[in-house]
């Protein structure tokens, strides 16, 4: 009778657990995490976290940054605040549903969770995550200097774009007859970084000489462009010890088994397949890494880039990456370490603003002087603004026209 009570028992308390990775999995769950992927500094931000807790009651929710927790709520106890650098929350505008940050820095970007769990007696928990990045725009355009007032077919045209001081700093590029300049023609200087605003200015030379074949229909124009441009990098990465996997990596965080079936990465989370249950010295590591969206790839062994012999890239017939694979046999000394970690990158690029300044030079005549008119477009999320001065040597041009006539009687 005995054991039959302690099987009943037994039995009981393994159904109560089975339901609780059932209920955990299938009831709670978050439904939508708005985190704004990316915002001007000093704006504020509300973080919003839609869950649907279906039949269970609320027991907390939970925001961290970068796997550290800055916001808690419990319906017992209200809101609550742990301090972080670049997270400033204020706990009367947040709530169960949401958190208000009132501004935001350069310390703000970074990886934001929410975690919701259930109440007793399941304590069943959720969390998703999204990465958040902070620019700031400059507040002019684009220079050219060093351009002369005119030029002679032959003569060394030699300018200099400056771009105004921005986070992240912009990428600039030279075009002539708006075919990009060649790298021999470029003039690179190093970045002026303003460390007190942590801003940064850029400047691109371009040099080169002014033959007759540059000139269309008797002018050359010469035009720099800027880009702002926002990096996401995405990781998920494996860890082996003595040839058996360990545990999972996203985004730089370790999972245990049940917190990795918990977590909901984020859709631009790289994924990695081909891994099996053991490896021996002489077995073929044969992973491969892909995503949901285009991104530029990179593979990491013990955190040094993997080398062209041991990738195997799969593109679609347009040159889209599909996939990028990992290739190596194993080794001794891969089992001599005490952990062999590997790891896929996931880049993603996202335009945030961009500008353009551009040149005219002119000739009158073969024998005449090449005149230089300048023109400013100035873009910002596809608005344009053209500089009063698109041409600033009008008063010389018909000077010059003047002289041709006379010379000519």
């Amino acid at each position: 009778m005995i054991k039959i009570n302690f099987v009943i028992k037994f039995l009981f308390i393994l159904t109560f657990y089975v339901l609780i990775i059932t209920v955990d999995v299938e009831s709670l769950k978050i439904t939508r995490l708005e985190v704004p992927p990316s915002v001007p500094r000093g704006e504020p931000v509300t973080l919003r976290c839609h869950y649907d807790l279906e039949s269970d009651e609320l027991y907390s929710v939970k925001w961290y940054k970068d796997y550290v927790e800055f916001y808690r709520y419990m319906p017992q106890n209200g809101p609550q605040t742990f301090y972080l650098k670049g997270v400033y929350v204020d706990a009367s505008r947040s709530s169960a549903s949401h958190t208000f940050l009132t501004k935001t820095d350069s310390y703000s970007e970074g990886h934001y969770a929410c975690e919701v769990s259930a109440e007793w007696p399941l304590f069943g928990t959720v969390r998703a995550e999204r990465q958040m990045k902070v620019y700031v725009l400059p507040k002019e355009g684009l220079t050219i200097e060093g351009g002369e007032l005119s030029y002679s077919t032959g003569d060394l045209i030699n300018v200099t774009c400056t771009a105004s001081p921005s986070s992240p700093p912009q990428n600039l590029d030279w075009y002539i007859n708006d075919v990009k300049a060649s790298e021999d023609q470029l003039v690179k200087y190093s970045s002026n970084i303003d460390n007190q605003n942590e801003l940064v200015s850029e400047r691109l030379g371009l040099l080169f000489q002014s033959t007759e074949n540059y000139f269309v229909r008797g002018s050359l124009k010469l035009t720099c462009t800027s880009a702002i441009i926002l990096v996401y990098r995405y990781e998920a990465s494996i860890t082996l010890s003595g040839g058996t996997p360990k545990n999972n990596t996203l985004n730089g965080h370790s999972f245990t088994s049940r917190e990795d079936r918990l977590n909901q990465p984020e859709l631009e989370t790289p994924i990695i397949d081909g891994l099996m249950d053991k490896y021996q010295v002489g077995s073929l590591m044969d992973l491969n890494c892909s995503t949901k969206s285009e991104a530029d790839l990179r593979w990491f062994i013990k955190n040094k880039e993997a080398t062209e012999t041991q990738l195997i890239r799969f593109t679609h017939p347009n040159g889209q990456l599909l996939k990028l694979g990992l290739r190596f046999e194993m080794e001794n000394r891969h089992f001599q370490m005490q952990e062999l970690r590997l790891r896929c990158v996931a880049f993603y690029r996202t335009l945030v603003a961009n500008f353009s300044k551009s040149l005219i030079i002119r000739t009158y005549g073969q024998d005449e002087p090449l005149v230089v008119q300048s023109g400013l477009d100035y873009g910002n999320n596809s608005v344009k603004e053209t500089s009063s001065s698109v041409v600033i040597l009008f008063p010389l041009i018909i000077l010059n026209l003047i002289i041709i006539h006379f010379s000519r009687r």
